[in-house]
């Protein structure tokens, strides 16, 4: 079970959904209080009534890239609260997407209540919640792979901070769990930073990193 304590806030349309969300935060997790709403312009509203709402799970429909604008928004305008998208879809593009637009946590409503209470564990812990489905890359062709030379350079460049230590560290040969521990992640939290990196690099496999690293001039 969770630690007691805290104000929670679910915006879902799917009224059974959300009751048995909100019913499994009260008993399982042990919200002091679960704010109930049926929109993000709800949903919203009540953080700005709120201060004291630690958590907000939003029932997001996809595509989630037109969402990110109001993630961004809440991330910006409500620091302190802890936001997790809630979502039908487990395609890595949504759940990249969430992640960057600034979520917490990506929980797809397929998953079952030992995940779920695992997922919001974690969201409690400060830490960042993905689906197994992240860590499985999908393939790449040949064709779409980006060239060496000024565009990988560029796509380098374009990387945040994190992906940069987690692209250095994978250089090094430490492995996702080496990582993991010497930035203070999860290993689900690597995978995520590392499948970016891949993706704005335009490979598929560490194999491939490695070679693209004797390109890169930083």
């Amino acid at each position: 079970m969770c630690s007691r304590s805290g104000i929670t806030l679910i915006a879902s349309g799917q009224a059974t959904y959300r009751k048995y969300l909100s019913d499994l935060l009260k008993s399982e997790c042990g919200f002091a209080e679960v704010i109930e709403r049926t929109s993000f312009d709800q949903a919203l509203k009540a953080l700005e009534d709120r201060s004291d709402i630690t958590l907000a799970s939003l029932d997001l429909s996809p595509p989630i890239a037109q969402h990110e604008a109001n993630l961004r928004h809440l991330r910006t305008r409500f620091c302190q609260v802890r936001i997790a998208v809630l979502a039908s879809s487990d395609d890595r593009i949504d759940i990249l997407g969430a992640l960057q637009a600034g979520a917490h946590a990506y929980i797809p409503k397929s998953l079952g209540k030992l995940e779920l209470l695992e997922a919001f564990r974690m969201i409690r812990q400060d830490d960042i919640f993905v689906p197994v489905s992240m860590s499985m890359l999908p393939p790449k062709s040949e064709a779409s792979r980006t060239s060496v030379g000024p565009e990988l350079n560029k796509s380098y460049a374009e990387l945040t901070r994190r992906q940069k230590d987690v692209f250095m560290l994978i250089k090094s040969g430490m492995r996702n769990k080496d990582i993991a521990r010497s930035l203070n992640l999860t290993e689900n939290t690597v995978k995520v930073h590392a499948y970016a990196l891949y993706r704005k690099l335009g490979i598929s496999k560490r194999k491939e990193l490695m070679e693209s690293m004797l390109a890169l001039k930083h």
